[in-house]
Order: structure tokens, then C-alpha cells, then sequence
């Protein structure tokens, strides 16, 4: 549970960065997970939830960012290395250049959707 209070005139949100497991079909499933994770979404930066989904077999997903940071993205990636936080970045279309979020194919490089159905 993430605690929100304020401190000298700054409103304070602690966030566990780490979580237990809830696999309802393994009960003996109890290990720790990542809860926060850096994301690098084209030109936004910041901090999302790691989703878990070791219940289905698959691997985490990553949330909607929660907080956006506003700085270069080579500062984002040393405030998670500072902190301790991995950081996932979004591969890009080589044709478009749109952030690709699923499934892509794969042409010299990584392919959206929509330009590989053109």
C-alpha cells in the first residue's frame, strides 16, 4: 500500500519497490517482484508499475507511466541506475519511427503494424 502524506511542504508518495507474487493458481508462489520499473516511451520518461502475470506463464507487463520525469532521457537512465530501478525502453519503427508497444515484424530492423501493412 503506498503511503501519501506531505513533509516540510512536499507532498510525499512512498511506493514499495518491491512486491510479493499473487498467483492464485500457485499459492507456494510467494517471491518478490520489481513494483516500479523506468520506462522510456519515445520522448517520455518515467516510472510504471510492473504487472504481474506469472499466474498465466508469461512474462510482466509494464503500466501506464505514473510519474513523468522532464529531463534528457540519458538523466532518466541515471536516476533509475541511481536509485536501483531497471529501465525498459520501447524499441522505435525503423520505417515511421512510432513507439512499437506489441508485436512487430521485422525488416532491417523493428517493423510496426501499420507499416508493415502497407
Amino acid at each position: 500500500m503506498d503511503k501519501i502524506y506531505t513533509k516540510q511542504n512536499n507532498l510525499v508518495i512512498e511506493i514499495p519497490l518491491q512486491v510479493r507474487r499473487c498467483n492464485p493458481y500457485d499459492e507456494k508462489e510467494q517471491s518478490l517482484m520489481s513494483n516500479i520499473i523506468g520506462v522510456i516511451d519515445g520522448n517520455d520518461y518515467g516510472f510504471a508499475h510492473c504487472i504481474d502475470m506469472s499466474y498465466s506463464g508469461k512474462a510482466d507487463q509494464i503500466s501506464s507511466i505514473f510519474y513523468h520525469f522532464y529531463g534528457s532521457e540519458e538523466q532518466f537512465e541515471k536516476l533509475c541506475s541511481e536509485v536501483k530501478i531497471d529501465c525498459y525502453k520501447y524499441s522505435k519503427c525503423v520505417k515511421c519511427g512510432k513507439v512499437i508497444y506489441g508485436v512487430c515484424t521485422w525488416d532491417n530492423g523493428e517493423v510496426c503494424s501499420e507499416c508493415d501493412n502497407k
